[in-house]
C-alpha cells in the first residue's frame, strides 16, 4: 500500500488539469508547488508533471482531500483511504469513472478506475468489448482485427503488434 499515495496523484493530475472552466491552464492551487518543492528530495525529481496540483474548484486535490501533499515525507494512505479519494473524484468529475472488479482473498475490493475525455468514458463499453474480442485471436480475422483496432482508438492500437505476434506464433506451430 505505499504506492497508492502516488496512484492517487498520479490519477487525479490529469483529471485535474482537465477542469479548465475555473482556473486558467496550468494555475497551480495555492500553496502546492511550494509544499512539493519542499518535500522533494532533490530538483530533478520536480518535472512539471508533478511540481505542483492545478486548481480546480470542482475536482478536489489530493490535499484538500487528505490534508495534506501526496508524497510527504513519512505520510501514506492505504487502500481504503485511496479508494475513498477515487470514488469523490469519481463523483466530481465526469472523465473518471470507478469500477469494483471484485474482492480479494482478505474480502476487499479489488478496484479500476478509467480516466479519459468525456466521449472516451462514454465509449469504455465498445473498448471492453474490442478488447474481449482482441484478447483472443481465435475469434476475430486479420480484416476484422484491423477494424477493432481502428474504431478502438488509441487505447487498443498498441495491442496491434501483440495479436500479430500471437498470430504467427499460433500458424508456426500449427502447420
Amino acid at each position: 500500500m505505499k504506492y497508492a499515495c502516488v496512484i492517487a496523484l498520479a490519477l487525479s493530475a490529469p483529471v485535474l488539469a482537465a477542469q479548465k472552466p475555473d482556473a486558467p491552464a496550468d494555475a497551480p492551487e495555492p500553496g502546492s508547488t511550494e509544499a512539493i518543492a519542499n518535500a522533494t528530495t532533490e530538483a530533478r525529481f520536480l518535472s512539471p508533471w508533478v511540481a505542483s496540483v492545478p486548481a480546480s474548484s470542482k475536482v478536489p486535490s489530493p490535499e484538500r482531500f487528505f490534508g495534506r501533499i501526496m508524497g510527504a515525507p513519512g505520510e501514506l494512505v492505504n487502500s481504503e483511504q485511496a479508494q475513498a479519494y477515487l470514488r469523490v473524484l469519481a463523483d466530481a468529475s465526469p472523465r473518471v469513472k470507478f469500477f469494483t472488479l471484485g474482492k480479494s482473498e482478505e474480502g476487499r475490493d479489488i478496484v479500476m478506475v478509467a480516466i479519459a475525455d468525456e466521449s472516451g468514458i462514454k465509449g469504455l463499453e465498445q473498448l471492453k468489448n474490442a478488447t474481449a474480442l482482441l484478447g483472443d485471436p481465435r475469434k476475430v480475422d486479420s480484416t476484422a482485427t484491423e477494424r477493432l483496432i481502428a474504431s478502438g482508438g488509441q487505447s487498443i492500437t498498441s495491442m496491434r503488434d501483440f495479436i500479430r505476434t500471437k498470430r504467427a506464433r499460433r500458424n508456426r506451430f500449427s502447420s
